[in-house]
């Protein structure tokens, strides 16, 4: 998934070192030009496996 993000723009700007322990890696991929930012977890040790959080800053209403 990291991978994926990566090739569509997003950066890692939160070194995964500073955050993972033994029974989880995280990444914090941001993509400048759409103000997404995503932070991915993955645990080895329980189930589900995977989880994905995306954010947004607001925006403005129209009108």
């Amino acid at each position: 998934m990291q991978g994926k993000l990566e090739s569509m723009g997003y950066d890692e700007v939160v070194d995964d070192l500073d955050l993972r322990d033994q029974n989880l890696g995280v990444s914090v991929l941001h993509n400048p030009e759409t103000g997404l930012t995503f932070v991915l977890t993955a645990r080895t040790a329980q189930k589900p496996n995977i989880v994905l959080v995306g954010k947004t800053g607001c925006y403005k209403r129209s009108g």
